[in-house]
Parts: structure tokens; C-alpha cells; sequence
């Protein structure tokens, strides 16, 4: 019986633990990528810089639209 237990546990433990790497962790990462790739192109350590992919539509979404909108009036500032 508590062998049983002990499974499910284990079981749960890395099914949550994926989910969170999905929901959190990945786009955080692409984000951050992202992000850092805006600062190099603002710091003119790189000539250029791409838009970041949105991957969620919560909150980490939302700032990654933001900085998007940045990068396209950085640019378009630049530009002029």
C-alpha cells in the first residue's frame, strides 16, 4: 500500500514539475533572452534587434508585448 503511495507521489511530483517548466521557466527564459538582446542593441553593442516571440498570454506575455513595442520605437527612433 505504500509502495503505491510512494509511486503516485513521484508520479505527481515530476508531472508538476514539467508543467512548471513549461508554463514558467521556458518563457521566462525567451524573455530574458529577449530582453538582453534589447539592452545590447540600446547599450549599441549589437546593430540590430528582432522582436521576442510571445509564447503566453499572461503576465510574462505582457511585459514581452511591451518590450516589443519598445524595440519597434527604438528602432523607428533610430531610423530618424
Amino acid at each position: 500500500m505504500i509502495s503505491i503511495i510512494t509511486i503516485l507521489l513521484i508520479v505527481i511530483v515530476f508531472v508538476v514539475s514539467y508543467i512548471s517548466k513549461v508554463t514558467l521557466i521556458t518563457p521566462l527564459n525567451i524573455f530574458e533572452k529577449g530582453l538582453l538582446s534589447f539592452l545590447s542593441f540600446l547599450n549599441k553593442e549589437k546593430k540590430d534587434v528582432s522582436l521576442i516571440e510571445v509564447t503566453t498570454k499572461d503576465e510574462i506575455g505582457l511585459m514581452t508585448k511591451r518590450i516589443n513595442e519598445n524595440i519597434v520605437k527604438v528602432k523607428q527612433t533610430i531610423k530618424q
